[in-house]
């Protein structure tokens, strides 16, 4: 098993803002559809995507400036540009007929467009008029798909250690070398026994926590959040592993 090392967002955040204002009726959850197989592989050279060539089927788009409420969708396009400037991403790249350079230059554009986009209305025409639309194939070739969550823990903790907080999550040392795949460069790095009993981590710690087993689950999982005493959340996330 491999230990994550982890790094910090620069900024904190509060939880709880967004649920703020008037809040819509709960809706039921929508059942599985029963006897698909979500785990059926996609034939040999079929593309997981199907461009929609009748306007007629494509989603109210407009519905995602309401939820997202404009900043947070900025943020997000903003996310996915940041991560296509990331050498590595080349490597995912092409994706059936889109490129790298394609999938770049429209969440750019995308940004760019969303000055201008005001109103729900606003950002639904932008987009039908801007940019081709894609469905996933789904399980059956009907656009069918099983969607999961993804956990992330939240633990009280803190930026320096004391008697009840002293274990550590550590930040990726400065001098350790990942290859574009992300792997420690010359093959696997220490083992977890190795660093955790050589304290070969020390200085590198970004926050403390009041259970060992805490911070082993968030250095498995990759991600997490920590709750400082003021009440904020310091959101932790996946720099690198150890190759093991």
């Amino acid at each position: 098993m491999s230990i994550r090392i982890a790094f910090a967002t620069a900024s904190l955040a509060l939880f709880g803002l967004a649920l703020s204002g008037c809040q819509k009726p709960a809706e039921p959850l929508p059942q599985p559809h029963i006897g698909k197989d979500y785990d059926r592989p996609l034939p040999p050279g079929q593309f997981a995507l199907r461009r929609l060539t009748d306007p007629s089927m494509y989603p109210n788009f407009g519905d995602g400036w309401y939820r997202a409420k404009g900043v947070n969708l900025r943020k997000a396009v903003q996310h996915s540009i940041d991560y296509l400037k990331k050498p590595s991403s080349r490597t995912k790249y092409p994706v059936g007929p889109i490129t790298h350079a394609q999938a770049l230059a429209s969440v750019e554009l995308f940004l760019e467009l969303l000055d201008h986009a005001d109103s729900p209305q606003t950002l639904n025409d932008i987009i039908r008029e801007n940019f081709d639309v894609y469905i996933s194939v789904g399980c059956d070739d009907e656009g069918t798909v099983l969607f999961t969550g993804y956990y992330s823990p939240i633990f009280e903790g803190r930026l320096e250690p004391d008697e009840q907080f002293r274990h550590p999550l550590y930040r990726l040392p400065p001098d350790f070398e990942k290859d574009a795949a992300g792997d420690p460069v010359g093959g696997p790095w220490y083992t977890r026994e190795e660093i955790e009993t050589g304290r070969l981590l020390d200085g590198n710690e970004i926050v403390w926590l009041a259970d060992r087993f805490e911070a082993y689950v968030i250095s498995v999982q990759g991600s997490g959040f920590i709750r400082l005493p003021d009440g904020s959340l310091y959101e932790i996330g996946y720099a690198g592993h150890n190759g093991h």
